[in-house]
């Protein structure tokens, strides 16, 4: 809890009926004006990824507030804040409704770490015009980065954006009378190659198996050996393990097979 004038700053936290975050949740924090005898919004925040956000509010005045998730909206009677950290939980669940609302639309989402491509591809299986739109946020701030919508019964969105080096997260999302549904999500999380996961220790025990693997071979034949290394050496490329560039791949591949047909004369 941090002191800005009269005010402080709370952390309110959101969670599902399963105690999971809820992200991309509008809080919003109602105080009464006595005068005109109505509560009135005087601050708001959007959750981030671990379904969490911040405001400066007086720590003497009871707010009430609104929590809205789509077309999900909680309501919590005025009270009083002590702790620095708040919890409140959506109560309510619209899987259910979100189904029966959706079930016109087929769709998915999908990265090609190779291109940076993000894709999302719908259609309305009726051949209903709806509202579709790709978006990719930062997944700390849930701040927009890229975005494209369109409205159409089928189709096709693509945004290009490096997602390995950047914490994001991406949302297909359908609009339909009037309700915004999230179709398809990915993180950044998702789509780690092998490399990311494994580190730099998983790219030394390749270049070892590589190299034991032409040791190995050489006991056969010299051309064995060179020709078993480039084999193990591109499978560890094409799953992502060793990370080299494609031109550099090639000129390998190219130079092992020089090796090879002259030590084969």
């Amino acid at each position: 809890m941090y002191a800005h004038n009269d005010t402080f700053e709370f952390i309110f936290q959101i969670l599902d009926v399963n105690d999971d975050p809820v992200s991309d949740a509008i809080v919003k924090a109602k105080a009464l004006f006595p005068s005109e005898g109505v509560y009135k919004v005087v601050a708001m925040c959007r959750t981030n990824y671990d379904g969490k956000c911040t405001m400066e509010l007086n720590q003497d005045v009871e707010y009430g507030y609104t929590i809205q998730k789509g077309s999900i909206v909680e309501t919590i009677e005025p009270t009083l804040i002590f702790d620095s950290t708040t919890t409140f939980s959506l109560t309510e669940t619209t899987l259910l409704e979100d189904y029966y609302s959706t079930d016109d639309v087929s769709s998915s989402l999908s990265y090609d770490n190779i291109t940076d491509d993000i894709t999302f591809t719908f259609n309305s299986l009726n051949g209903n015009s709806y509202k579709y739109c790709l978006n990719v946020y930062n997944k700390t701030s849930l701040k927009i980065i890229k975005n494209q919508c369109t409205t159409t019964s089928s189709g096709t969105i693509t945004l290009n954006y490096d997602f390995q080096d950047n914490p994001t997260k991406v949302e297909g999302t359908v609009t339909i009378s009037g309700t915004r549904y999230i179709l398809n999500t990915l993180t950044s999380d998702d789509t780690l190659n092998l490399y990311d996961q494994i580190g730099k220790l998983g790219t030394f025990m390749m270049w070892l198996l590589t190299i034991t693997v032409v040791l190995i071979g050489i006991r056969v034949n010299p051309a064995v050996g060179v020709v078993s290394g480039i084999v193990v050496l591109g499978l560890g490329y094409l799953i992502g393990l060793v990370q080299i560039s494609w031109p550099i791949f090639v000129g390998i591949s190219i130079i092992g097979g020089g090796i090879a047909y002259w030590v084969n004369k």
